[in-house]
């Protein structure tokens, strides 16, 4: 497909048709979230009726139920070298990608690409790099990696795309609404060619009315909005970013990240047979609306009253009428046993039937219980409720694989635009949950063996031709150390995953037991590297939120004592070592005739009690 004007609006229509009925699923999930169960017509029939307009949100109690589950699941995106040369330079790009996602506020944004995922069946995630407009003090331009989460809707996906990561598309749109100032300033000599306030696409999901239901007229103007569409399309080899809207080509360029396709980000909630995206509230919404239907039945009923009466057992039916609608009232009947009144409760509870039902069949296709959602009997065993709890933990562990995938492939485009563009020398200050607040230098001068800078030619990022200054030089910077010098590392990113509410007691136990045991003392003696890699594999065990972290500390320096980088008989002396995880964990610290003691090692006293 060429990425032109005709290329732009045919790829939009063929992927707004092939997912039509997906995007007006994924609508009408969002809108029983909001609480937008009616429409207008519907609730002034209500209002007439003097009924309220009562729901049960069902998918707004599960979608914070869940999301509090996945928040309790550790993702930390760990960068990991993959020979023992990149190991310094490894270490610095993992605190890098750390910076970049701290500044991003990515775990508040994880939340709502969360929920995209869930109601919708993809995330996206916009990618970016802008220069700062400072430089270091050879001339190296700082850039900002930007992260910024986009509403599902606003895109159209590529039919042909089967991968869960979007690799293989060819195609991606964006539908946006820009005020005319916004227009103005971006493409001063472009604007008068576009029409305001229409939607050229002729997308319902596109509508201005989607993105605000006023016109945004005041008392002495009416603003006018432009429909625009940000495109990324492949032309021959190559990807180009297009703006566009209507006939008219506002920016063309091509794609300037070297190792990414899409600066769009797509994730795949589900993978189908067929062309279409839905979240995991597809089945629940039928039920939603029949316990909506239940909820006003029930309110309808409980203000109903019903009487049976025979036409010869009362003298006019309109008075009786009249008159047993009243709350006081003296009624005149010619026959009492013509007359039965109705009891509603059976048609009520029936109702209530439907409602309770409806409550169980969502959480079994959502696959969550009772204990999972704190809602288990006072008198059921804590055995029990682990083993239910456990259930839905096991069930939901394929949403999770999904945001792991998301979490992965935002660290891998991460380590590539921060090798593509952090060129700079620069201190960043990294906030560390377990270490506090520390700095992290990258791109560090080398020096030759007089203690002297090497310099050589600084490369465009983008083009990979020399840099310019302002008086037409070309800009020469010294070399980067290798332990510093980002561009150098080869590494691997993994996402290490624990359910922090999901401790396993009788892993813990054989980890202990086996550590704290006389042949934990001897491995320890023998090889201390292993002994540190259990350690690592008990620490993850422990399932808190750190746990993925404090086990890579372990595991690296389990690595460091195989390879001969720290002196075993330094790191362990003695049985010293043992006892200070013995009495961490709060069991025997060994006998200390085992092994030589040391008058450098102690168990820490808030582990002994301050003895």
């Amino acid at each position: 497909m060429k990425a032109d004007i005709a290329g732009l609006q045919d790829a939009y229509k063929i992927g707004m048709e092939a997912y039509k009925e997906s995007r007006a699923e994924a609508r009408e999930v969002i809108n029983l979230y909001n609480n937008r169960h009616y429409t207008r017509e519907q609730i002034s029939v209500l209002e007439e009726r003097g009924q309220p307009v009562e729901t049960f949100n069902i998918v707004k109690l599960m979608t914070h139920a869940l999301l509090g589950f996945f928040n309790s699941v550790a993702n930390d995106i760990q960068v990991n070298p993959l020979h023992q040369s990149s190991t310094g330079s490894s270490a610095v790009l993992n605190d890098t990608v750390s910076y970049v996602l701290d500044r991003n506020k990515w775990t508040k944004m994880n939340l709502r690409l969360k929920m995209d995922m869930m109601w919708v069946g993809y995330s996206v995630v916009y990618e970016k790099v802008t220069d700062t407009g400072m430089t270091d003090a050879y001339g190296r331009m700082f850039r900002n990696i930007g992260l910024e989460h986009c509403h599902a809707l606003q895109f159209i996906l590529d039919p042909m795309s089967n991968a869960d990561d979007y690799s293989d598309a060819r195609f991606l749109h964006r539908a946006l609404w820009l005020t005319e100032d916004a227009c103005k300033r971006l493409w001063p000599n472009k604007v008068k060619y576009l029409i305001d306030d229409f939607n050229h696409v002729d997308d319902d999901e596109a509508e201005f009315s989607r993105v605000n239901p006023n016109d945004h007229d005041g008392d002495h103007k009416m603003y006018d909005h432009y429909q625009i569409i940000h495109s990324v399309m492949r032309d021959g080899d190559d990807y180009f970013e297009c703006i566009w809207s209507g006939e008219t080509m506002l920016e063309k360029k091509k794609v300037s990240f070297r190792k990414i396709k899409f600066p769009y980000r797509v994730t795949k909630t589900n993978s189908s047979d067929t062309v279409e995206h839905y979240g995991i509230f597809r089945e629940v919404a039928e039920s939603q609306k029949a316990v909506n239907q239940a909820l006003l039945q029930i309110q309808l009923l409980a203000n109903t009253s019903k009487a049976l009466v025979e036409t010869t057992a009362v003298d006019d039916v309109d008075k009786f009428k009249e008159a047993f609608t009243r709350v006081n009232a003296v009624i005149a009947v010619t026959d009492l046993q013509g007359i039965r009144i109705e009891d509603m409760s059976r048609d009520i509870l029936s109702q209530y039937v439907i409602v309770d039902k409806g409550f169980e069949r969502i959480k079994a296709i959502l696959g969550v219980n009772d204990s999972f959602l704190g809602q288990a009997f006072a008198s059921d065993s804590g055995r029990k409720v682990q083993i239910q709890k456990q259930s839905s933990f096991a069930q939901l562990t394929w949403f999770v694989s999904r945001i792991e995938l998301m979490n992965e492939l935002i660290g891998w485009d991460l380590v590539y635009l921060i090798q593509q563009y952090y060129t700079a020398n620069q201190i960043l200050a990294i906030a560390d949950p377990l270490n506090g607040h520390h700095w992290a230098e990258i791109n560090r001068p080398a020096t030759n063996a007089q203690g002297q800078p090497v310099f050589a030619e600084v490369l465009n990022p983008e083009s990979g031709e020399p840099e310019i200054d302002e008086f037409g030089a070309i800009i020469m910077a010294p070399i980067n150390t290798v332990e510093s010098g980002l561009s150098y590392s080869d590494v691997d990113v993994k996402v290490e995953s624990v359910n922090f509410n999901n401790a396993e007691e009788q892993n813990q136990l054989l980890f202990e037991t086996f550590l704290q045991g006389p042949v934990g003392q001897s491995l320890l003696q023998i090889n201390p590297g292993g002994y540190m890699q259990i350690a690592a594999m008990q620490t993850r065990e422990y399932g808190s939120k750190h746990s993925p972290a404090i086990a890579k500390i372990l595991m690296d320096t389990a690595m460091m004592i195989s390879n001969g980088q720290i002196d075993p008989t330094l790191a362990m002396v003695g049985g010293d070592m043992q006892a200070i995880m013995g009495g961490a964990m709060g069991g025997s610290t060994g006998n200390p005739q085992n092994g030589p003691s040391s008058q450098r090692l102690q168990v820490p006293t808030k582990f002994n009690g301050g003895s």
